[in-house]
């Protein structure tokens, strides 16, 4: 859904302005979680993913928000921080998913009745909270909807830990967790440092030694050193998401930050659904050790392509010299009482001239 309608999401944003965008994005969600709360139904299932794709529309005019939001409301010094924070919101709607489905729904082996009120169960409660999150017009939990039934970390981690169902959750959790706290490191010191493209760099080669980390310590035997890898991996993955908006803002100024926000977010889309079939086909294959190497060889080329990115700090330069001007404010009776005598002293100074 993602990929053909960014572009018309885009032009709301841009014509708009975020309220409508923001309450129709949080609106759909909830409609979406309400719909799948009539879905728990062994010939239902259609419904449930009617119910998921007006989700996975919302989500189309959510994840372009956060560096708008914050141009638009924060100043030079405050805007990478604030990015970084509204981007968390998304991080910790994903946290919730990856905890919660696994607590609600356990094995029930064959009870289909004690399986169908467990989701049930779940779908009620996300309805819920969808409708108090678009009352305040938050921008979370549709995120973890979306990315906690699409994720492979189960997959992988049920692969070498049989029954670790509710541990696999927890490592989610802890991932995301881990990423929330890097996201909001990485925001304050961007805005310290103003390093867009070293921090960027240095972050994406950090997530790619996270990565190669975890390929090889997942089949160790050891649960808890799952836990740390997959805490070290979240930290830089997720605090790569607003170093990336940011740079990408500062590169294509003065386009809208929500146009390259939201193509951003579509080229994501696009790589992801790629390489979850293709990681998906490969850990069914040959296991999660080829489906992970499969992301660092794709990530070692990020780290190429990133190098040669220009740093051409647009926005960050013309910020600077808004700064460096000395402006003052001139008592007037109105403006239009000012501009004319404004003009004739101009003029007059012309003529001296």
């Amino acid at each position: 859904a993602y990929v053909p309608l960014i572009f018309p999401a885009t032009w709301l944003l841009d014509t708009r302005g975020l309220r409508l965008t923001a309450l129709l994005g949080s609106g759909l969600n909830c409609l979406g979680a309400w719909i799948k709360c009539g879905s728990v139904q062994q010939h239902l299932f259609w419904v449930t993913m009617l119910g998921q794709c007006l989700c996975s529309v919302a989500q189309v005019f959510i994840l372009g928000l956060p560096s708008r939001i914050a141009s638009v409301w924060f100043g030079p010094k405050e805007v990478s921080t604030a990015c970084a924070t509204a981007v968390l919101g998304n991080q910790l709607g994903t946290a919730v998913g990856f905890l919660l489905p696994p607590v609600l729904v356990p094995n029930t082996q064959n009870d289909t009745n004690l399986l169908a009120c467990n989701i049930s169960t779940m779908f009620y409660g996300t309805s819920a909270v969808a409708t108090l999150l678009f009352i305040l017009t938050a921008i979370g939990i549709m995120t973890g909807a979306f990315y906690s039934v699409s994720t492979l970390l189960n997959q992988m981690i049920l692969t070498y830990y049989e029954g670790e169902e509710v541990n696999a959750g927890r490592i989610g959790l802890t991932l995301v967790v881990a990423g929330m706290v890097g996201s909001i490191l990485c925001g304050l010191w961007l805005d310290y440092t103003k390093t867009y493209k070293q921090t960027t760099l240095i972050v994406y080669i950090l997530s790619f030694i996270g990565m190669v980390i975890f390929t090889f310590t997942l089949d160790l035997g050891y649960i808890i050193i799952v836990f740390v890898t997959g805490g070290v991996l979240g930290f830089y993955m997720t605090g790569y998401l607003p170093l990336g908006f940011e740079f990408a803002v500062e590169i294509t100024y003065p386009e809208s930050e929500g146009t390259s926000s939201g193509l951003l977010n579509a080229s994501a889309q696009i790589f992801g659904i790629l390489f979850t079939l293709a990681q998906g086909k490969l850990t069914s294959d040959y296991g999660p050790k080829a489906g992970n190497i499969f992301l660092c060889v794709w990530m070692f080329i990020g780290i190429i392509l990133t190098a040669l990115i220009k740093s051409d700090l647009r926005r960050h330069n013309i910020n600077i010299g808004i700064t460096n001007v000395d402006i003052k404010a001139v008592p007037a009776d109105s403006p239009t009482d000012q501009e004319p005598k404004t003009v004739m002293l101009s003029k007059q100074s012309e003529s001296a001239i």
